[in-house]
């Protein structure tokens, strides 16, 4: 029964992943994720054309990169 459980339990978590992977992927929105030491955990496709960075290289690093040269009104 707690395997059954188990199973059940992971299957949920897998479906709750692919949901938010697929609503990450095609919204419009800018969506960037740190945590409270703020490297980048998630940059989605909006966010990296907003701020003309791949995920690839601001992943694991400091939320300061992608505001490095940019003014008060957010120009570079």
């Amino acid at each position: 029964m707690l395997l059954a459980l188990a199973v059940q339990a992971r299957a949920s978590s897998d479906q709750r992943e692919t949901m938010l992977a697929g609503i990450l992927s095609t919204t419009t929105d800018a969506i960037v994720s740190i945590d409270v030491q703020s490297p980048v955990l998630v940059l989605n496709p909006a966010a990296e054309t907003m701020f003309g960075r791949s995920a690839a290289e601001v992943l694991g690093r400091p939320i300061d990169l992608l505001m490095a040269g940019r003014g008060p009104s957010g120009a570079a």
